[in-house]
This record gives structure tokens, sequence and C-alpha cells, in this order.
């Protein structure tokens, strides 16, 4: 441990040679090196062996710092020890250790061996060391609150699927299914209808699925299943249709927080029925209780083209990588007690309102104009119809 009171009641030892020169000492575990130039006390750097610790006192401030000890001459440090990126390899050239027993102090307690017998290089090798276990450490602390966080999202809606379909238009469709000629299979119900069942067309008398090549019906015209008595549309040319958009999903995590998920959708209808393919690329995590910025945000950590995957906490990150984005939607009509209680509140009975009528918009854009209070309540207005 580094007492730094302590450590500056020490007294330092003048060096013996001109220039930059460092001087080394022992106290207990902890290492201690005085820089000077020209005989002037330039400050003292001290590193713990057991925590790779090390700390910097300057003598002309007066203070302390974390920085390493070629900053001390006023050097740079260059990073990682590599040919490409030499720190200490320049450094070393320039400034000396003033005796050959302070450099053997160094070696001791660094326990140099190998090939960098230099006290510089093992001094650079622990402050490497030490700065990656504290990126690594750091890393795992963000990546537990991340999780933590990511274990407070609730479950989407249960009827999540099949409010997806309604908003994005509710058609289905009746494809040729497998099987031969005059077999055809609906995809609201996902039965087939086979050779000679009879099928209502709005307005006309029963027809035959068989005598559709003979021109009764026409493509793309509506007819009703004989199943599931749906209106669908009729597909003779076509075996399958494809459409994508987005939803947003506004939900209530806890007293602390809220969410909004931005997902992607695709919806996908052929000869073995409708298939609805959701990919959650963005969360906004909404703070009632914040000191800068009233929400994060988290990207998930796979590509869009990854359909209906389950999405755990490690997931997603505050990185994007894989370019997922916010845009246009349809907001889910539960909101609840998303917004309460949050700078995004005046908002709610306008997404409500929206919400119910389907509208397609950029609700993210709306919520970053929230200081607007005007905006909002002609938008309120609108709403409303007035």
């Amino acid at each position: 441990m580094i007492r730094k009171k302590h450590i500056l009641d020490i007294p330092d030892r003048k060096p013996e040679k001109e220039g930059q020169v460092i001087t080394a000492q022992a106290d207990g575990n902890v290492l201690l090196l005085d820089s000077y130039r020209d005989g002037e006390h330039l400050g003292r750097y001290c590193m713990d062996m057991e925590t790779y610790q090390y700390q910097s006192w300057e003598a002309g401030s007066g203070k302390w710092n974390g920085q390493k000890l070629m900053r001390m001459f006023g050097y740079e440090p260059g990073g990682y020890y590599s040919y490409y990126n030499p720190s200490y390899s320049h450094f070393e050239g320039e400034v000396a250790f003033d005796t050959e027993e302070d450099e053997d102090i160094v070696r001791k307690m660094l326990q140099g061996t190998g090939k960098r017998k230099s006290g510089l290089w093992l001094i650079e090798e622990y402050e490497c060391k030490r700065n990656e276990e504290k990126k690594v450490r750091s890393m795992d602390n963000a990546a537990m609150r991340m999780s933590r966080q990511m274990q407070k999202v609730p479950s989407l809606p249960e009827d999540i699927l099949e409010w997806t379909h309604e908003v994005m238009g509710g058609e289905d469709y009746m494809f040729r299914a497998e099987g031969g000629k005059g077999r055809w299979c609906c995809t609201n119900c996902r039965e087939t209808i086979h050779p000679g069942i009879a099928f209502l067309v709005p307005g006309y008398e029963e027809k035959e699925l068989e005598k559709v090549n003979g021109g009764e019906v026409q493509d793309d015209s509506l007819i009703i299943c004989p199943v599931c008595k749906k209106q669908v549309r009729m597909k003779k040319r076509k075996r399958v249709i494809r459409k994508e958009s987005h939803i947003i999903v506004l939900q209530n995590m806890d007293e602390e927080d809220s969410i909004a998920r931005h997902i992607d959708v695709r919806i996908t209808w052929d000869n073995r029925g409708r298939h609805i393919d959701l990919s959650e690329g963005v969360r906004l995590v909404i703070r009632r209780k914040f000191r800068k910025y009233p929400c994060e945000i988290y990207y998930s950590q796979r590509n869009k083209t990854e359909w209906n995957t389950r999405y755990h906490a490690e997931y997603f990150d505050r990185t994007n990588w894989a370019n997922r984005k916010i845009a246009k939607g349809y907001l889910y009509p539960v909101i609840h007690d998303a917004l309460r209680g949050t700078v995004y509140e005046p908002w709610e009975r306008v997404f409500q309102k929206a919400a119910g009528d389907h509208l397609y918009m950029d609700y993210n854009m709306a919520m970053r104009l929230v200081n607007d209070r005007e905006f909002i309540n002609i938008c309120e207005y609108l709403a409303k119809g007035r």
C-alpha cells in the first residue's frame, strides 16, 4: 500500500552523476525512485509490488498523480513496448540510474529475469501490467453493470406478433400449395384447400379453386378462405411476399428506469403460412433520476439479419459495430407508466393516441424535442383532431 505522507517523509539521496538521473531505494514492498535533472529534484515515483499500483509526486507543484516514470522528465509515453511503438527504448538512452546499486534494487524488487535486464524496461513492463489489469477490471465492472441493467428488461408482450401483423396491414394471401394442380394454402389458417372445395368471392357466386386458372378469378383478387372465412388475396404468380418495418415498445422496468425497445420486424408470406421475425437492435434506458443525461443507449451486438435470436444481456453493449439504427416505426399501444416520472412524460398522451391510431412516425425524434412544450401542445391538439 502506498502511504503518501510516509513516503514523503523518507529523505531523498542526492545523485553523484550529472544530467537526468534516477536514484532508487526500497521501503518494504514499495519501490521509491527519485528523479533529478542536473542536481534538481524533479519528484518521486513509487510502485507497490503487491498491487503494481504506481504514483508520482511532482516537486514543483507538490501534487500526486498517476503518471508514468518517464513523464517526470517530460517524455510522452508511447504505450506498450514494441518495435513500432517504442517508449522506454528512447527514454533509456537519455536517462540513467545514478549507480549500479540503484538499478540492482529495481531488478531485485521487480524480479527481472530473461532478456530484458534493464531496470527501465522492467519498470515499463510492470506499468503496462498494471494498466492492463485496470482496463480489464474496468471492462468487467462495466459488463456487470450492463448485465444487471439488461436483466431488468421485461419480456415482450404476448400479443406482439399479432399486433405487428395488424399495424403492417393485416393482410393474408392464398398461394399455390405443394402436391399438384388445384391445391392452395391460406397464410392465415395455414390449411391446405384441396381441389373441388368451393370458396366465396365477395359479390359473386361460389367458385372452385381448380377453376382459377381458367380465368374465373383473376390474380390479386380478394377471396374468402373456405376454412377460416377470412378475406385474403389470391396470388397465382407469386410464391413469396416479404415486408419489413420497425416497431417501438415502451416498458416500465422498475421505480428507477424505463426502456424504449427499437425492433426491426419482417413478415414473410408463403405457401407454408405467415412468419413474423423480430430483431431487436437498440435499447434506450430512460432514467428517472440522472446526473447529466436522461437516457443511456445500448446496441445489439448482432446483425439485423439474425432474426428471431434470443437476446441476452451480453449481446447488448454501448458500442455499435453491427450498425443498428433507430428508425421511424409503429409504437406498441400499451405504454402504462413507462414515461411516468421521466422527462418525457409530456409526450405520454400524444404517444398513447398515436399508437392507438397506428401512426407511423419518428418517436425518437419526438422524444428529443421534449423541451419544446409548445410543439408538444400542437401535436396533442392535432392528435385529438382539433
